[in-house]
């Protein structure tokens, strides 16, 4: 059984004085669920929950474009090691899911048929990653954290038209 619910999609423009601001947001909360009873020893029983968040902000000047993506997600899982189910409770919790993704990018007309454009891009996570020595370790060894690692990649660009 898999359940899935996505809390708003919403797309809104603002027209100002000197452009127009065009937004998407679409925030997601999942929840997914396998049960494996009377099955052999080729799989565990699991909960995830996942949240994630996609947005989309893009402002369109007539002498440019700035657009700005913004890609989150954050979710558990839980699992029954030996899928024996006991009182409902899961022994392990791992991190499913952790990332932070923004983009954003402005382009303009530089000379005549010739564009040009600028580009940064952060990626770096919300949490503590752990390695794990075997399935059932319940104390992981940390070996990441919050912007341990950032990547910030920033990319300068022209093209003919």
């Amino acid at each position: 059984m898999v359940i899935a619910s996505s809390f708003t999609v919403s797309a809104q423009e603002e027209q100002t004085s000197n452009g127009k601001w065009t937004t998407v947001s679409t925030p997601a909360m999942k929840l997914g669920e396998f049960m494996f009873e009377n099955w052999s020893k080729s799989g565990n029983s699991q909960i995830d929950l996942t949240a994630t968040f996609f947005g989309n902000y893009k402002y369109t000047h007539t002498k440019f474009v700035w657009d700005n993506i913004v890609d989150m997600a954050y979710g558990y899982a839980w699992q029954d090691l030996d899928n024996s189910s006991k009182g409902g409770l899961f022994e392990t919790r791992r991190k499913s899911n952790d990332k932070i993704d923004l983009t954003s990018v402005i382009s303009w007309k530089a000379y005549k048929d010739w564009g040009a454009s600028f580009t940064a891009n952060l990626k770096t996570q919300f949490g503590a990653g752990y390695e794990w020595a075997c399935l059932d370790d319940k104390e992981g060894k940390m070996v990441s954290s919050f912007m341990a690692p950032g990547y910030l990649t920033t990319a300068l660009s022209f093209e003919l038209k």
